[in-house]
């Protein structure tokens, strides 16, 4: 994969690339609403023209894992979906949303590029 070390990504903060975070409701009031759901979700902001990116989309089912993702399992169903992709994929910011089934461990995947 071609890389491009002078893309900047201002005003991102670097520190806030490659991680997972789980999502939640923001008002601690809401969060009982998600209390019983069988389904925890996970986001993840990537430079597009990263290593990272390249194996969330080539190898998904391995990146949960190596990350621990909660509730994967190496014999889990990803479904992938990638939203708004044209050729300008490169040189954006990619946030992925992963949606993992709790009971089957199966993983629903949403790719979005973000623009600034």
């Amino acid at each position: 994969m071609a890389t491009f070390d002078n893309v900047d990504y201002e005003p991102h903060d670097e520190s806030t690339f490659n991680r997972w975070i789980e999502l939640g409701a923001l008002d601690q009031d809401n969060q009982r609403v998600l209390e019983h759901s069988p389904l925890r979700r996970f986001e993840i902001k990537l430079k597009s023209s990263s290593d990272e990116a390249e194996r969330m989309l080539h190898e998904p089912l391995q990146e949960l894992l190596d990350h621990k993702i909660p509730g994967v399992q190496g014999e889990s169903r990803v479904e992938s979906h990638v939203h708004r992709h044209e050729r300008g994929m490169r040189r954006r910011i990619i946030r992925v949303i992963a949606s993992v089934d709790q009971g089957s461990g199966d993983v629903v995947l949403n790719y979005d590029k973000e623009t600034w």
